[in-house]
């Protein structure tokens, strides 16, 4: 059971020699953070616990916290967005939420690894045991490397985290008309509720949105989702790699699409029907360095739009009847 952090006591109620001081209160005295002489935190509080007291006593910030804490080890601070897929394979998951670490970068004898406690011996030498190479050590915050895990390691948690960040529970109005799934083809792993709820999240965004193009792009530091309203392109939302391969997938799947095949481009087409109205999908896929990029044009059956439906100013839309009343002369 955790033990909330004390003030110094009287001295006739100083804790027992025993109780020894968290290696955090020695960063903070370190870095003379306000009230940090006046803290008492037992050495036996995990890291995250003892990280978040400091923070509440001392009235500091995560990151100036992992700052401080970079400084006592002299190591760098860590970008946990840059982590390598290979690296992170090196570590499974079990040693890595024991101690709370995240593979980053590896070579031939080193592997780089993101850590709230870079002093932790018992973590460097699990780590080096299931990778078979020393570990450089680099910081991090225990929230972003809880997060990163879960991105890394759970792909779903992830997604159910950032589906109820985005949607608050309004994604649930896309039908697919047709069936699109091979009866040969057991797309569990994209069929699952997240990554369904996060494709019709875009799906239905885009639709709200008036949008003709969705645009969906990965990238070494992340994926980005872009919507062309009204012939220009504007930045939607931003995914975790992971998060965008998958959804990638589902969008596949919904245009018949090979998803083993990601190295040709392919097309497909889908009808979708989101509050009521229909939508023809176009799905064109083109392989790249990262992964597979994916471009859906958005179709609506019933027509174009009205003059008078396009939102334009009255003067302006006498203007333009009056052009296109004129005729070229011959």
């Amino acid at each position: 059971m955790a033990i909330e952090a004390l003030r110094t006591p009287t001295k006739s109620q100083a804790p027992p020699q025993h109780l020894r001081q968290h290696w955090l209160v020695e960063v903070a005295r370190r870095a003379k953070l306000a009230n940090s002489e006046e803290l008492i935190v037992p050495a036996f509080l995990s890291t995250e616990t003892a990280w978040a007291k400091i923070i509440e006593l001392c009235k500091i910030r995560d990151e100036d916290l992992s700052g401080h804490v970079a400084a006592y080890f002299k190591v760098p601070i860590a970008k946990l967005s840059g982590a390598d897929a290979n690296a992170l394979k090196l570590v499974p998951e079990t040693v890595a939420r024991r101690h709370n670490v995240l593979a980053l970068r590896q070579s031939d004898r080193q592997l780089v690894v993101a850590t709230a406690n870079p002093g932790d011996f018992e973590a460097e030498q699990a780590i080096g045991f299931v990778s078979s190479r020393s570990t450089l050590f680099e910081v991090a915050t225990p929230n972003a490397l809880n997060a990163a895990m879960d991105s890394g390691y759970s792909p779903e948690r992830s997604f159910e985290s950032l589906i109820d960040t985005l949607a608050a529970g309004a994604i649930e109005d896309v039908k697919v008309l047709e069936d699109t799934t091979p009866e040969a083809l057991n797309p569990r792993e994209f069929d699952s509720a997240p990554v369904v709820k996060l494709t019709n999240l875009i799906l239905q965004s885009a639709v709200a949105e008036r949008a003709s193009d969705i645009h969906m792009e990965p990238g070494g530091n992340g994926a980005v989702v872009r919507f062309r309203v009204d012939g220009v392109m504007r930045l939607h939302m931003q995914l975790p790699n992971p998060a965008m391969t998958r959804v990638v997938s589902r969008m596949k799947i919904l245009g018949k699409l090979d998803i083993a095949d990601r190295h040709r481009p392919q097309d497909g087409r889908t009808r979708i029907e989101i509050k009521g109205k229909h939508y023809d999908l176009r799905i064109s896929t083109v392989p790249t360095r990262d992964a597979e990029k994916v471009v859906i044009r958005i179709l609506d059956p019933s027509g174009a739009p009205k003059l008078t439906e396009l939102d334009m100013l009255e003067l302006e839309l006498r203007r333009f009847r009056q052009m296109l009343s004129y005729r070229e002369a011959s």
